[in-house]
């Protein structure tokens, strides 16, 4: 890890089957560590508060039994995730089109700090800057807002 650190990353992550090792390496390099956890991992949220007591500055979030998307109760999963930790959490994977970048993005206000954007991006579903427009608010013309 620190030969990873050294090449000037800012951020490595790191994989939590193996806790006691991940509770160390939070420890000893704090920050710049972020832990990724399976959300249907059985007592995922144990974990989690274990490694935050460690010091976890961030967790990248998982569903390892849905490959392609994070399907609506999936994002159930990672809402509630998010709402039991004060700490960020990035969604990996199950990005297939922008449909799911604009649903991952309700969840923002629960706590998603971001996506990583892998398979779709290098598969050419979308482009980089199609992503971005995605995760940007959007007009709700159906949306009424106060009396002016």
């Amino acid at each position: 890890m620190a030969a990873a650190l050294a090449t000037g990353a800012s951020r490595i992550v790191i994989d939590a089957s193996d806790l006691e090792w991940a509770t160390i390496a939070v420890g000893v390099y704090g920050d710049r560590v972020a832990v990724g956890l399976d959300i249907r991992q059985p007592d995922v949220s144990d974990i989690a508060g274990q490694l935050e007591r460690a010091g976890c500055s961030r967790f990248v979030v998982t569903d390892h039994a849905q490959a392609h998307h994070w399907k609506h109760g999936d994002r159930h999963l990672l809402a509630d995730f998010c709402s039991r930790t004060n700490r960020p959490v990035m969604a990996r994977g199950g990005i297939g089109h922008l449909g799911d970048l604009h649903a991952l993005h309700e969840l923002v206000p629960n706590g998603l700090d971001g996506i990583v954007l892998d398979d779709a991006l290098y598969d050419g579903a979308f482009t980089y800057s199609e992503a971005v427009a995605a995760g940007a608010d959007r007009f709700d013309m159906f949306f009424w807002g106060p009396p002016q």
